[in-house]
């Protein structure tokens, strides 16, 4: 079990992580892996109230969800100049997840 804060790291926002205390193997995804796989780890950070703070330190991560991102989210998101190109990009990463996963439960996508 990977644990998303063991880094040494002790900023205070962590302390208000949705994430904070869980088994955090849902946020560590196998390479290939769907991205229906990845759902319950993003419901979490959407939820968040510090996904911000996350994703701003944990932008480099090659692997996992942070922020409510992916690895491939996150290397967009590092491309964007400033920090609303940034915090929009982030927006529209969690309104196509919420839209993806609404269509998945009401059966439209095959599980």
């Amino acid at each position: 079990t990977k644990k998303v804060f063991d880094t040494g790291h002790n900023e205070q926002w962590k302390l208000e992580a949705a994430c904070r205390g869980l088994d955090t193997n849902m946020f560590y995804l196998e390479k290939g892996t769907s991205a229906r796989s990845s759902i319950k780890a993003k419901n979490i950070c959407i939820k968040c109230p510090v996904h911000k703070e996350c994703i701003n330190q944990y932008h480099d991560e090659d692997v996992g969800i942070f922020g409510g991102l992916s690895p491939k989210q996150r290397r967009k998101w590092r491309k964007l100049k400033s920090s609303e190109e940034r915090e929009l990009y982030q927006q529209m990463c969690f309104k196509d997840f919420l839209i993806y996963s609404r269509q998945e439960e009401a059966g439209y996508i095959d599980r």
